[in-house]
């Protein structure tokens, strides 16, 4: 059996493109223009938002890929927020607050690294 070849793939190319899609899917949606361009505006968004979560999953040359330190549990937390939200239409003006709030919470009650001192 032959060994599966690699495919080389240009990380930062791979940004600019889902950037410039994401900007190209804001662009139609601020100006309005109706008809086809609803068709191409969510096209750009979709691929846009796809080529982003490429993106952030793909390893760099320095850095393990994104999901390597993500456990099982964080995992399925998120999934569960994620099912709860979508399930019981919780609007996005409730979410947004309460998970900046979270957010900050948890960073700022966290344990600290605890470092010894020298001798």
């Amino acid at each position: 059996m032959a060994a599966p070849a690699t495919v080389p793939v240009n990380r930062g190319l791979l940004g600019v493109l889902a950037l410039t899609c994401l900007a190209t899917a804001i662009g139609l949606a601020i100006a309005r223009l109706g008809g086809q361009a609803d068709l191409w505006q969510g096209a750009f968004m979709r691929v846009g938002v796809l080529l982003s979560a490429i993106w952030i999953a793909l390893p760099s040359r320095e850095n393990d890929p994104a999901w390597a330190n993500v456990s099982i549990w964080n995992l399925l937390g998120g999934l569960l927020a994620l099912v709860l939200v979508a399930r019981l239409r919780i609007p996005l003006k409730l979410i947004l607050p309460l998970a900046i709030v979270a957010t900050a919470a948890i960073l700022m009650l966290r344990p600290r690294a605890k470092t010894r001192p020298r001798r």
